[in-house]
């Protein structure tokens, strides 16, 4: 145990609820392993309690009085008017920018507050929603982490130019900051491009699962292909439909939230499984898929948990040919790339696969070989590294 954390506050703050997030859950852990007092700060949900004890450490929630409003309007229980396109698409668009905008600037006063009594050594500020927080921390004297899951500026979940411009204002002011923490390499380098944030100390954390054990399993036929996560999101899957439906002795298997125990042609649909049986159920499988299309930077630069969750299972990887799961996929060469937004190149892809199962075996072998390098073991090292290097800094 780092010994000069031990006792250390940490306050982790978070906009979403804390109900599914599994990085920050680790993240949190692993500040607890290290000896440090943990306080999460997230939003309280329709269905979320205000205060709670997760792992022996604590969880407060707030509510600003914009989502207590939207919380008792009984057509929209359950769900959110910040951040959501879709909430109530009886109102203008703009004003639902303008006022989920607002509402998150009220939630980061409420967490500015908290961090204020609590008096934390150092802020994990969990993406850009949180930075009004951060930087109003930051400049009372607390030290501040910044954690990119995501490049906020050029998501596609939030298009309208209002939150575009409100991303990039909080981005320009980054390198106020004591740290930089990010999913990959290429969210790194880009914000360093464009605000100068090579000065601060940074590491990359993947969102891996900590490290199981599996042996590779023989290849089925037919040869057993799998989604993990939600096929009625927002990211186009016609392509991958398309070339599986014209593949021969292969069935593809959607495990994630969405159809469930549906199935066409040679595509079922399962439903969820619950988060800590989702490794296992996967080393069911022969060969992963990841099927994004980058047609803008976020999508481009994504590192998706799956692709850790499927190496851990011991999967073969079929996925798109993007930077950031080229990268890993390279190293690993435990699998090939396509280009996810032409079915064609998929189907050959996995035409390929199917008549080579010796290959299929040695992309497996090699998934187990480097899910010991991927693992959120090695991960914790390098959060708690820079943990300490902040807060030991003058």
């Amino acid at each position: 145990m780092p010994q000069n954390l031990k006792n250390k506050k940490i306050v982790i703050l978070l906009a979403s609820d804390f109900s599914h997030d599994s990085r920050v859950l680790k993240e949190a852990k692993s500040a607890q392993k290290a000896g440090m007092r943990v306080t999460l700060l997230a939003r309280k949900s329709f269905d979320t309690k205000f205060s709670e004890s997760r792992d022996d450490f604590k969880i407060k929630r707030f509510q600003t009085w914009i989502d207590w409003i939207w919380s008792k309007t009984s057509a929209n229980k359950g769900r959110e008017i910040a951040g959501s396109q879709s909430a109530g698409t009886h109102i203008p668009g703009f004003l639902v920018t303008y006022t989920s905008i607002l509402n998150l600037w009220f939630l980061n006063r409420l967490f500015v507050r908290a961090c204020l009594q609590i008096k934390p050594d150092v802020i994990h500020a969990n993406d850009s929603i949180t930075l009004p927080a951060a930087y109003a921390l930051k400049k009372r004297g607390f030290k501040v982490i910044f954690d990119a899951h995501e490049f906020y500026s050029e998501s596609v979940a939030n298009p309208r130019y209002l939150w575009k411009q409100y991303y990039i204002y909080l981005e320009r002011r980054l390198p106020r900051l004591n740290g930089i923490f990010s999913v990959c390499q290429s969210i790194l380098d880009e914000l360093d491009r464009r605000y100068q944030t090579d000065q601060l100390p940074q590491s990359i954390l993947y969102n891996t699962p900590p490290y199981r054990k599996f042996a590779a399993k023989k290849v089925a036929r037919p040869l057993r292909l799998l989604y993990l996560g939600n096929l009625q999101g927002t990211r186009d899957f016609s392509k991958l439909f398309s070339a599986i439906e014209k593949c021969r002795g292969v069935l593809l298997t959607n495990i994630g939230p969405g159809w469930q125990n549906r199935r066409t042609g040679n595509i079922i649909s399962l439903g969820a499984v619950p988060p800590s049986e989702v490794i296992e159920t996967a080393s069911k499988y022969d060969v992963g898929i990841i099927p994004y299309i980058g047609d803008n930077l976020n999508n481009r630069y994504s590192t998706p948990n799956k692709l850790f969750e499927y190496m851990m299972a011991g999967l073969a990887i079929a996925a798109s040919d993007l930077p950031e799961i080229k990268r890993v996929v390279t190293r690993a060469q435990n699998g090939m790339l396509f280009s996810a937004d032409q079915s064609a190149s998929i189907r050959e892809v996995i035409t390929s696969l199917t008549k080579n199962p010796q290959k299929i075996l040695q992309f497996k072998r090699n998934s187990l070989k480097w899910a010991k390098d991927y693992c959120w073991e090695n991960q914790e090292k390098k959060q708690i590294d820079l943990y300490e290097k902040v807060i030991g800094s003058i």
